[in-house]
């Protein structure tokens, strides 16, 4: 896929993702907001990876395909701004985009772009892609995020989860709350019969010390 951030950084969030779903929008939406803090400062890597219903349901999300392999034309003529600014551009609205007009207000070559998806150039690594997520990790949902932390445990968040829950779950790593229990707390909001009560409760109870000790240890 493609990153941005900092290679080095302590979170590096995987984002398997797909411009035509409306909840996959949304996350992004809390993505952008989140890295402009944890990426800013070096806490945070995004890095995004395709992951479509194109092999199983092509009736879905039908221009899926075209829109991932578009995105890696940008990128392999303006560079990775260009790819998640080209990215930024088919999450803003769910309606389909004329995507050489997108390259055109990027100021790419437009002649260069067109050729490029005529050739289906990344058709492959396109694919190779989605038979990563839906074939070798068994994802079958979008959004779906996987956190990675330094010593390679990780996290996922399989849903848009708002922005808050997704910076809770930031600002517990970064403390070093364990990624199993960061993981029972993300699960918890999907079980049935979980209320919002025990989820603060174990929030106070697991989160908030070690992020409180973090603090103090940084002052």
């Amino acid at each position: 896929g493609h990153i941005q951030g900092d290679d080095n950084a302590t979170l590096t969030l995987v984002e398997f993702s797909d411009p035509e779903c409306p909840y996959c929008t949304r996350f992004h939406a809390t993505m952008d907001v989140l890295f402009e803090e944890y990426g800013k400062n070096g806490s945070l890597a995004w890095r995004y990876v395709n992951l479509f219903p194109f092999d199983s349901r092509p009736d879905v999300h039908p221009n899926a395909r075209a829109q991932a392999e578009a995105a890696e034309c940008a990128a392999s003529i303006g560079g990775e701004d260009v790819f998640w600014n080209f990215l930024s551009n088919l999450f803003a609205t769910e309606e389909p985009r004329d995507m050489s007009a997108i390259a055109e207000d990027l100021g790419l070559d437009t002649v260069l772009f067109e050729s490029c998806i005529e050739n289906d150039t990344f058709a492959d690594k396109v694919s190779e892609q989605h038979n990563l997520a839906y074939n070798t990790l068994r994802l079958r949902g979008t959004p779906h995020s996987i956190v990675i932390l330094e010593d390679n445990t990780s996290y996922r968040i399989s849903g848009a989860y708002p922005t808050e829950t997704v910076a809770l779950t930031f600002e517990a790593a970064l403390a070093g709350v364990e990624t199993v229990k960061i993981q029972r707390f993300l699960d918890m909001f999907q079980e049935r019969g979980t209320t919002e009560t025990e989820i603060n409760a174990y929030v106070q109870e697991v989160f908030i010390p070690v992020i409180k000790a973090s603090q103090e240890d940084t002052q």
